[in-house]
């Protein structure tokens, strides 16, 4: 999971690059980072929570384009079976949007459209003070997803930036494996719903 988290943020740099050259050419940077701010707010529980990173660029005066790497976590312990449950995800979401106001620059209703790409591990684990951990179960969870975005962003001083952001569309688990006391098993799960919801900061360099 490190490893291929350690892959995203290489992208990351690298379209951010790609697109600061283009912008530093024409003597504007005109480049959005931005990050969520609910997850990292759950996250001081400790039993859930995650980060992200979006990066922007604004193309003319009503389209942008943007992605968004997530990484999520789910922690829970029954304390009657000791059984411990952990989820972890990383997500990559290239968007499109296409601000439905001509006159407000940005700083108004959205449309648009959202790719996904998933990676989750849920690992299961007997705990116990005399044994200490043993692991019971893992699952992995391989999906893309695609759907329909709308949202609001608002613009401060023309630096800083809120953007409200819900988005609904169809999921494909074309990959989950089990590994269950030793057993490997590979299924294809198909087609679900899937969302997609954030609020975010970021600030215009």
């Amino acid at each position: 999971m490190i490893k291929k988290w350690l892959v995203f943020v290489l992208m990351v740099v690298v379209v951010m690059n790609c697109c600061a050259q283009d912008s530093l050419q024409k003597k504007k940077l005109g480049l959005i980072v931005k990050t969520e701010i609910v997850s990292p707010l759950l996250s001081i529980t400790g039993k859930l929570g995650g980060y992200s990173l979006t990066v922007e660029k604004m193309l003319g005066k009503r389209h942008s384009v943007q992605i968004t790497g997530n990484y999520l976590f789910i922690n829970s312990r029954d304390k009657q079976s000791h059984l411990l449950r952990q989820q972890k995800r990383m997500q990559l979401i290239p968007e499109y949007k296409f601000f439905v106001i001509k006159n407000y620059r940005h700083s108004c209703p959205y449309i648009g459209l959202f790719l996904k790409y998933s990676q989750q591990e849920n690992m299961e684990n007997n705990w116990s003070s005399s044994e200490g951990l043993q692991k019971i179960s893992d699952y992995y969870l391989y999906s893309y997803s695609f759907g329909l975005l709308n949202g609001y962003e608002i613009w401060i001083k023309n630096k800083w930036t809120i953007d409200f952001l819900y988005g609904h569309g169809a999921s494909n688990v074309y990959k989950y494996k089990i590994i269950k006391y030793g057993a490997y098993a590979l299924y294809e799960l198909g087609w679900t719903a899937d969302n997609r919801f954030a609020i975010n900061i970021g600030y215009k360099f």
